[in-house]
């Protein structure tokens, strides 16, 4: 595409302290006075946090491309002034609209009176069909598409206006419901979203095998995929930490989708190590929260394990996680979790379980991290005492994990072919032009 300026609309879900700098945010007055009398935090950028790192690493790397791309990220976000604020910064422009999952009057309702959502998500829907409706995109490109709160949106987009959509997990994959903590209907409506919004995209970005095989087996056999992926790089991270303070550190956006595998492996390494501990840090729900402390309770660990919940920012989470020696990552869903890369990036030895397609590839040329069962707590416990005892395999470890960083997570060639893709997409959609070969999947 010769001399033309790509203009793409990026359909996303994140917050970063950057992008915050440029946000009018508040909390209504109800919600204020409530914290205030609960003795919560009522600093909204400390409330909503960083979340979706792969979205900032991706945009890093496009503010080399302006000159090429036209770039407008829309995105949901919590306690907007005004329901839609709007900005450039290094050449993006980011379209905030406020979620109407996060007003007030919708969480106090679920919270109180077991209020259900909609799940039409009506107002989300309305502000990116006007966004979508003004900025008149030469192409969609949506990252991620498990949260109907957004991802409904792809159905609404106008059928001239192509349509890449980037999975970050796949939940129509059948082993997706029973490894991951979701109700039966909750999950039936949110695969069955996804279904419609992969047969509606018409390009689909992805290189993980298990996830093609899912969607041209059994959702959209004739599906053009990209093979590209999320920004997920990671680079080493300087220490900002002066000592160790744990044994064990596991952390996610969401504890209850493995921690459950994390403590049951702590628990057999306590009971002939009673004073190794671990930190825990991310959200937690109520009920799943009751049944991990009945558990440390049960097994004397109050004084081991140490969990802090969500914590406003990234840099509070590297913290934590340089105050440990080993990362306690065990999967149950994720291909490979982005904490795994983080826990190399600040050296850390990585204990894990296996995934297809996934953790067993990160030992394909040389052992990186140690590898289990999902669900066989002893050999994690095993282990996890393996890189406690032998101090030599812990620093051979932190080496490996140096070396995979630098060999396959570079965000900067990862979004060169994100760029490459969307060009070769518009091309493709409008004019019938090949996609190179080199971009398939």
């Amino acid at each position: 595409m010769e001399n033309k300026r790509l203009k793409v609309a990026m359909l996303c879900h994140f917050s970063n302290p950057k992008v915050q700098t440029k946000l009018n945010l508040r909390l209504c007055f109800l919600e204020k006075l409530s914290r205030q009398l609960m003795h919560r935090n009522v600093n909204p950028n400390e409330i909503v946090g960083e979340y979706t790192f792969h979205v900032t690493n991706g945009l890093n790397e496009f503010e080399k491309y302006t000159d090429e791309v036209e770039l407008h990220v829309i995105s949901a976000h919590p306690f907007i002034t005004g329901n839609l604020q709007e900005f450039e910064l290094d050449g993006i422009n980011y379209h905030f609209f406020q979620d109407e999952c996060r007003t007030f009057r919708r969480v106090f309702a679920r919270k109180f009176f077991e209020y259900k959502d909609t799940k039409q998500f009506k107002w989300n829907r309305k502000y990116i069909a006007k966004l979508i409706k003004k900025i008149q995109p030469d192409i969609a490109y949506m990252i991620g598409i498990e949260g109907p709160f957004y991802g409904l949106s792809a159905l609404d987009l106008p059928k001239e206006i192509p349509l890449i959509v980037q999975l970050q997990t796949l939940m129509c994959d059948p082993d997706f419901e029973k490894n991951y903590p979701i109700s039966h209907e909750d999950y039936l409506f949110r695969s069955g979203v996804e279904v419609d919004i992969l047969k509606r995209a018409d390009y689909i970005g992805t290189n993980i095998a298990k996830f093609l095989n899912v969607i041209k087996g059994s959702v959209k056999p004739d599906a053009v995929t990209l093979g590209t992926r999320l920004a997920i790089g990671e680079k080493p991270i300087p220490s900002m930490v002066t000592e160790k303070k744990y044994d064990f550190v596991y952390w996610a956006a969401n504890i209850n989708k493995a921690f459950d595998l994390a403590l049951e492996g702590f628990t057999i390494v306590h009971q002939t190590r009673p004073d190794v501990t671990m930190l825990v840090m991310g959200f937690y729900d109520a009920d799943f929260k009751a049944e991990v402390d009945a558990r440390i309770k049960e097994f004397g660990m109050e004084r081991n394990i140490f969990i802090t919940g969500r914590l406003p920012t990234r840099e509070d989470v590297i913290k934590g996680v340089q105050s440990s020696r080993y990362a306690l990552l065990p999967l149950k869903i994720d291909i490979m979790s982005s904490t795994i890369r983080e826990a190399m990036a600040c050296d850390l030895p990585v204990i894990t379980t296996i995934t297809k397609d996934g953790t067993t590839l990160i030992n394909e040329k040389r052992e990186t991290v140690l590898l289990s069962e999902i669900g066989d707590h002893k050999a994690l416990a095993e282990n996890m005492l393996r890189v406690i005892d032998d101090k030599a395999l812990a620093e051979k470890m932190i080496e490996n994990g140096r070396l995979l960083l630098k060999e396959n997570f570079d965000n900067e060639p990862i979004v060169q072919k994100q760029k490459a893709a969307l060009f070769a997409a518009y091309e493709n959609f409008k004019n019938g032009t090949s996609i190179p070969e080199e971009l398939l999947s």
